[in-house]
């Protein structure tokens, strides 16, 4: 016997409540209702095994709100770019350039924050330098350890992956006339709300040979000084499956769990008993 068209509906739809039913079971609250969980990674075009998730504090997509970003952070002084005609060019809904200038040192370094909804805005850093003349001395993944308290405590410690490149111009004579150090991550938002991505970038001038240590100490102190500012730790209980929240609360959980499970499967199963009950 036939099931009717009725039976077959009822079938399907028991069928799609249960991937419903199984996707909301297996997956992170945050990674679906939560538009401020980001990761944050060194790569623009691809995921890493380094990158680390964190929560948003600042409204990357609003320039208004971006606008407001400290001028002064810990010992920085910081200065704005007029950047419309610059934003413009590139498409980006939201572009800030500032630089700073620390109280113990005249050399300034250069704050970058740009977003768009594809990558089409921005290249990666290396692609771009090359495009305007520079060669790469180095092009290497750096580590920056956060040392905000909110960060260093119990479980919430963490380690920045960034991209480090040191790049350089030459003058027709082939004489070094400029190099420049290179510092930056790219803030990938929740996948199930945008395809935003935001790179955040720290330059600075650094000295045409020998050793750069000193302006790379500053600016991953300067860094770590504006992370906090930006980002907080995301939440280890929000990360969790909603199967494994509900299963470490005993029986009410397994209760739980099995009701949103039996719901789908008894529509699926109706039919087939209704049909079973009239050959009786």
């Amino acid at each position: 016997m036939k099931m009717n068209k009725r039976s077959q509906y009822t079938v399907l739809t028991g069928i799609g409540l249960l991937a419903i039913a199984l996707l909301v079971l297996l997956v992170s609250p945050s990674m679906i209702f939560s538009p401020t969980v980001t990761v944050i990674g060194s790569n623009l075009n691809k995921s890493t095994t380094d990158q680390v998730t964190v929560t948003t504090k600042a409204d990357f997509s609003s320039e208004a709100q971006m606008k407001t970003f400290p001028l002064d952070i810990g010992t920085w002084h910081g200065a704005e770019y007029d950047t419309t005609a610059t934003a413009k060019a590139l498409n980006a809904p939201v572009l800030l350039m500032r630089s700073y200038v620390p109280e113990t040192l005249s050399q300034p370094l250069y704050l970058v924050v740009v977003q768009s909804k594809t990558n089409s805005s921005f290249h990666a850093p290396d692609y771009c330098y090359k495009f305007q003349g520079y060669e790469l001395q180095e092009n290497v993944v750096e580590y920056l350890t956060i040392t905000d308290k909110s960060w260093t405590t119990g479980p919430n410690s963490m380690t920045l992956p960034m991209n480090k490149l040191i790049a350089t111009k030459a003058g027709k004579s082939g004489a070094i006339y400029e190099r420049r150090l290179v510092l930056s991550f790219y803030v990938k938002g929740n996948q199930y709300y945008s395809d935003e991505i935001t790179m955040v970038q720290v330059q600075a001038l650094v000295p045409l040979k020998g050793s750069y240590d000193g302006t790379l100490t500053q600016a991953k102190a300067f860094i770590t000084e504006f992370f906090p500012m930006m980002f907080q730790p995301g939440s280890s209980v929000e990360s969790k499956a909603v199967i494994t929240t509900l299963a470490e609360k005993g029986a009410i959980g397994y209760a739980g769990i099995g009701f949103i499970l039996l719901v789908p499967v008894a529509v699926i199963a109706y039919p087939f008993l209704r049909r079973k009950d009239k050959t009786l």
